[in-house]
């Protein structure tokens, strides 16, 4: 039985920050899950040829498929961005999650469409440099349609935002998702994170809308609360995510 009806639930590997990636991959099969978006912490951009091949045979030996990978910050130069798209060339992911600069996108035209690799935009939080549907739109109208987002739900209920209402503004440019639920900040205080369906978060009406929508970009659940029982919260959390499917 497809326990997400198709939808392709992952991990942000950040929520296993404790662990090297032999344990990331580990903890996915005990959570039955099949997809991990790769955070620096375990694959860096400047890792050599060799590391990258021993890191896809690893997740692919144990039935694991990176399909998205967290890049950081992209420029306004073509050739310092290049390497990059390299990397996630060799990789072989289709989406990375990014965090260009709002004068990178002339440059980001040319590299999506010479490499075919999306750039999935990640707002976080009321102080980023994406913080709201406004900023967003109005830097990626006008440009290549593979400059979308990695939609980050918990940053968004940060600022407040309804992720809802940002999925289907963009939603032809919705190629990754970073399940998260947070409370909005208060007096400048970062706000307090949740078990996905414990906080702010409409966590049916978004799984629904993927469901409706067929997504088939990475959803992954990315959890920062450092807590002992992370396992058991994602164990929850895979549980909820199934129960706002049906």
């Amino acid at each position: 039985m497809d326990r997400f009806k198709g939808l392709k639930i992952g991990l942000q590997s950040i929520t296993l920050r404790k662990h090297d990636l032999q344990g990331v991959v580990e903890r996915l099969k005990d959570l039955g899950l099949r997809y991990v978006d790769l955070s620096k912490k375990h694959l860096a951009i400047e890792a050599p040829d060799a590391e990258i091949e021993r890191v896809k045979k690893l997740c692919a030996d144990n039935g694991i498929e990176i399909d998205c990978v967290a890049v950081g910050i992209l420029t306004a130069d073509v050739e310092k961005n290049r390497p990059v798209f390299e990397f996630a060339k060799k990789l072989g992911v289709k989406v990375m999650m990014a965090n260009p600069m709002h004068d990178s996108m002339d440059a980001l035209d040319q590299l999506v469409d010479q490499y075919q690799i999306k750039v999935g935009i990640h707002n976080h939080g009321p102080t980023s440099t994406w913080p709201d549907i406004e900023t967003i739109d109005k830097h990626i109208q006008g440009h290549s349609p593979l400059i979308g987002l990695c939609v980050d739900t918990g940053h968004f209920t940060r600022v407040p935002v309804d992720p809802v209402k940002a999925l289907h503004h963009f939603k032809e440019r919705v190629y990754a998702v970073h399940l998260k639920d947070i409370d909005k900040d208060e007096n400048g205080q970062h706000g307090k994170e949740h078990i996905v369906g414990d906080g702010p978060l409409d966590l049916r009406a978004v799984m629904q809308i993927f469901r409706q929508w067929n997504f088939q970009g990475p959803i992954s659940i990315e959890y920062e609360t450092d807590t002992e029982e992370t396992m058991g919260d994602l164990r929850v959390a895979l549980d909820r995510i199934e129960k706002a499917l049906a």
